[in-house]
């Protein structure tokens, strides 16, 4: 029994800014390899999207000023999660749990 936001091994902790051209996000110099949780929290002003490699404001899934989200992964997978803001380079914060 426990929460599933059980640390494994190592946490990654970061300060991102999502801009106008989708990039990938992750909260260290790369991707944490292995990870199976990541949670991401809008600290800024504007609208931030996330998905795959071509997400845009009209495709991504839409993260408002203080929302946060939590994104499980299969571990053995290391799939990328990808961010763009809604013109304004947006603060966000990044935790990833591997």
């Amino acid at each position: 029994t426990g929460s599933n936001l059980a640390l494994r091994q190592t946490i990654v902790t970061g300060a991102k800014t999502v801009a106008s051209t989708a990039a990938e996000i992750f909260a260290g110099s790369s991707r944490l390899v292995g990870r199976h949780a990541m949670v991401i929290t809008n600290v800024g002003a504007g609208h931030v999207y996330i998905g795959a490699s071509d997400v845009t404001m009209n495709n991504g899934f839409p993260l408002f000023p203080g929302d946060t989200i939590r994104i499980d992964f299969n571990p053995a997978s290391n799939v990328p999660m990808f961010a763009v803001s809604d013109g304004a380079n947006i603060n966000v914060r990044v935790v990833e749990l591997a």
